[in-house]
């Protein structure tokens, strides 16, 4: 379901959300070993969805806290640990991992830019070809562009990251 309060995602991001879903859950497979159908989940900076482009797939339990067919809630949380709906406190003491540390994992495994944004207001990334094997979910980047469209909202987060840092000239 798409959010009324942001912006469809681009062309770049939509391939990439698409890719990661088709990987299967990061946490799973990091923990087990295990291909396990994924959601995006979309990482909150601040209390606000950083945008398309910090999305990491994430299985029904841990982004939604949704139990597979059969089993309980309690062994769901004994086999698999704490979800995101359990608070980020209790999802890190359980996987030893922030959302933006598996964010940038899951980036360097697709050859992709890992920096984390400077601001809250993440201005969109343009990003070239990336090609996917999903048989055997081999994932590798082709490159990535780092500037931004050139709208003035790029223009003000680099201008307030510049401010902010003392490197204005």
């Amino acid at each position: 379901m798409m959010s009324r309060n942001q912006p469809r995602p681009t062309k770049e991001e939509a391939q990439r959300m698409k890719i990661i879903k088709a990987m299967g859950c990061i946490l799973t497979w990091a923990k087990f070993g295990e291909k396990k159908y994924a959601e995006v989940h979309h990482i909150l900076i601040g209390g606000k969805r950083a945008g398309h482009w910090y999305t990491i797939p994430l299985s029904p339990w841990y982004h939604q806290r949704t139990c597979d067919p059969g089993k309980t809630m309690a062994e769901m949380r004994a086999k698999y640990g704490a979800s995101t709906r359990d608070g980020s406190k209790l999802f890190v003491a359980s996987h030893h991992y922030t959302e933006l540390e598996l964010w940038q994992k899951l980036q360097v495994t697709l050859g992709l830019d890992d920096e984390l944004p400077k601001s809250k207001r993440v201005p969109r990334r343009m990003v070239h070809v990336v090609e996917v094997s999903t048989s055997d979910v081999e994932v590798r980047g082709i490159g990535s562009a780092r500037a931004g469209n050139g709208s003035p909202r790029d223009r003000d987060v680099a201008q307030s990251s510049e401010a902010a840092t003392g490197d204005a000239p």
